[in-house]
Formats: C-alpha cells, sequence, structure tokens
C-alpha cells in the first residue's frame, strides 16, 4: 500500500489503515508500506504510519521511509526499511548482506541531515506546495468541466481526470497529446491503472506552474475544442486577491508582503 498515495494524494485515516491490518490479517498476507510521501502531508491533515497502531503487530510488516520526496534528495539513492515486528527484522537480517545495506554514503549522509537539521526546510516546502496546489486548482478552471481535479492531501502530484477532454478531443493518449502539443509532460494515468487520467508535478515554481495549464489551454484550443471556460492567454483576470507571501517572481519569500503572480491573477481565492 502507499500513504500518502501516489497518485491520488490521499492521506489515509487511522480507521481506513485499521482496515487493511485486518484484511491481511484475516487472509494471511504481509503489508509493504510505501510512506516515502509522509513528511510532505499538507496543512490540515496528519500522516499516520501504519507500523505506529498497536494492531499492525499482528501481521508481517515493512515500512518504506526516505528522505527522498520530502528534501528531494533521490539522486543519492538511499531508503529505509523498517521492520514491523521482531520477526520481521529476523527476516532482513537473513537477507544477503548486498541486498540488504546497498546505500551509498552521501545518501545517508544526506538522510541524516535531512532528519535532524531539515525541519524548517520542510515546512517552508510543505507551505509552498499547499500553495501551488490551490494555485492549480484555480488555473485549471480554464478547461470549464473537462479536467476533473480532487485537491491532493500530500506531495506535489495532481491526479486530473481527463475522460471528459479525451471524449471531447477524441483522443485516448492525452499524455501524449501535451507532450507532443503542449511541450509539457504529464504521466499516463494508464500506467496507475486509470484510462483517461494524467499526473501532473507541481512541485515547481509557480512561473513555470503557470506556463504549463496555459500550454494546455492553448493546445486543446488549437486543436479545435472550445473548453467552454476562462482563458489564460490573451490576458489576465480582473480580480487581485491576496495570494500569499511570495514575490512577483514566484519565489517563495517567507515574511514579504503579498503580490501578484506573473501573468496571471485568480479570479478568487486565497493561496497562503
Amino acid at each position: 500500500m502507499c500513504n500518502p498515495h501516489n497518485p491520488t494524494g490521499r492521506v489515509f485515516t487511522v480507521v481506513e489503515l485499521r482496515e487493511v491490518v485486518r484484511l491481511a490479517a484475516d487472509h494471511g498476507v504481509a503489508v509493504i508500506a510505501d510512506e516515502v510521501h509522509g513528511p510532505l502531508v499538507h496543512p490540515g491533515r496528519r500522516h499516520v504510519p501504519i507500523g505506529s497502531l498497536p494492531e499492525s503487530l499482528r501481521i508481517p510488516l515493512v515500512t518504506a521511509a526516505s528522505a527522498s520526496k520530502g528534501w528531494n534528495v533521490s539522486g543519492l539513492k538511499c531508503a529505509m526499511a523498517v521492520p514491523g515486528s521482531a520477526a520481521d527484522f529476523e527476516r532482513f537480517m537473513g537477507m544477503r548482506p548486498r541486498d540488504r545495506d546497498g546505500v551509498g554514503i552521501l545518501g545517508v549522509a544526506a538522510s541524516i541531515a535531512a532528519f535532524t537539521h531539515g525541519g524548517p526546510w520542510l515546512e517552508t516546502a510543505v507551505h509552498y506546495l499547499d500553495g501551488n496546489q490551490r494555485m492549480l486548482s484555480e488555473l485549471l478552471e480554464c478547461f470549464g468541466g473537462d479536467i476533473g481535479h480532487v485537491p491532493p492531501e500530500a506531495s506535489y502530484l495532481a491526479w486530473l481526470d481527463c475522460r471528459g477532454l479525451g471524449d471531447r478531443l477524441g483522443c485516448d493518449d492525452l499524455a501524449k497529446f501535451f507532450l507532443t502539443r503542449a511541450k509539457v509532460a504529464v504521466s499516463d494515468g494508464r500506467e496507475y491503472g486509470r484510462e483517461g487520467f494524467v499526473r501532473l508535478n507541481f512541485g515547481t515554481s509557480r512561473q513555470l506552474l503557470e506556463e504549463m495549464v496555459r500550454r494546455m489551454e492553448k493546445a486543446v484550443r488549437e486543436a479545435g475544442t472550445g473548453s467552454g471556460g476562462a482563458r489564460l492567454s490573451g490576458g489576465r483576470r480582473s480580480a487581485v486577491p491576496q495570494i500569499g507571501p511570495w514575490g512577483g517572481s514566484g519565489v517563495f519569500s517567507p515574511g514579504s508582503g503579498s503580490a501578484e503572480v506573473t501573468g496571471f491573477q485568480a479570479a478568487a481565492g486565497d493561496w497562503k
């Protein structure tokens, strides 16, 4: 299981996690819990590791964790497999050392630094990502009802329901369409078992996020389909909200006054 979930961004509740444990115990299966996105839970949500539940001792359990997503150090290749019980630990120790301990010293050092000293940086990053997902929700209004979006509860990935848009365009490969027509790379939902969906990474600057959606909207419009919504290109919307503590460059600046997002102003909302 993946919690927080990739690609939907769902953060599972304690009730849901207990049900997973119950089902695993009833059917005699082990649980591998991928919790790599756990540090990136948005404000108002809480990540509960499944291994923290007392009833998890009923099942074979391994929790996969890493500093890679929360602190953006994926290239250093250091992950952790946390056994859920003494019996699970003994199974790990029975593996070949090469399979069990194959990490690099730079990844170990970066992980220690992140977990020990990276709290303030992570807090700022989560705040920025939460603002990005709020901004993205506003930007996607330009597609009318053609793209559905449920704001994620964690991480930097948006799971976009493009089935209506695909039907309108007569296109069954929207990831390829956006790459070739808009030069925006998204992940094909079919890789995650859902046709008609795409996964968009919004872990970037707000200028680039705006540019991504502007290009996507332009590609749809030029493909000859009217989305019926407001347009990003050719002007700005009229209302100017208080959009949070970032400068006109779109770079987060703690303590600075609110300023407009370059090239686009939302009609409503507060992206703090």
